[in-house]
């Protein structure tokens, strides 16, 4: 059975607007700056549980190797109150976003390659 990684907190309650696509985005999004999902669990009642409580870590492990820009960016599209999380187009105006085209180099292989490693030992299908 594959996990409801994806799903927005407002889904499961059934009240939600296109604002839970930039929830599903934030999502993948975090799992390609660190390889993992930021909610998970064993079953999916477990994720769908974290899913609502919402909390997620970006300051342990290869988050400290990630810009703040990046983080922030995650935050805001993984901000459980739909009112304040950003749309679509907030998002891809946003200065990570805009800093990251015009820069579009790796400066720390390292990093990446950690995050790499840790994408092909995700089993997000399961």
């Amino acid at each position: 059975m594959k996990q409801p990684y994806y799903i927005a907190p407002e889904v499961i309650k059934k009240n939600y607007n296109e604002k839970c696509d930039v929830w599903s985005s934030g999502v993948i999004l975090y799992i390609l700056l660190c390889g993992s999902p930021p909610f998970s669990g064993s079953s999916s009642q477990e994720v769908l549980k974290k899913v609502q409580q919402a909390h997620f870590n970006i300051e342990t492990g290869i988050w400290k190797s990630v810009s703040e820009e990046a983080k922030q960016l995650v935050s805001k599209m993984l901000e459980v109150d739909v009112e304040k999380r950003y749309s679509a187009e907030e998002a891809l105006c946003d200065p990570w976003i805009s800093s990251s085209i015009k820069q579009a180099k790796i400066e720390n292989p390292t990093v990446f390659a950690a995050a790499l490693k840790n994408l092909q030992h995700l089993k997000v299908l399961n």
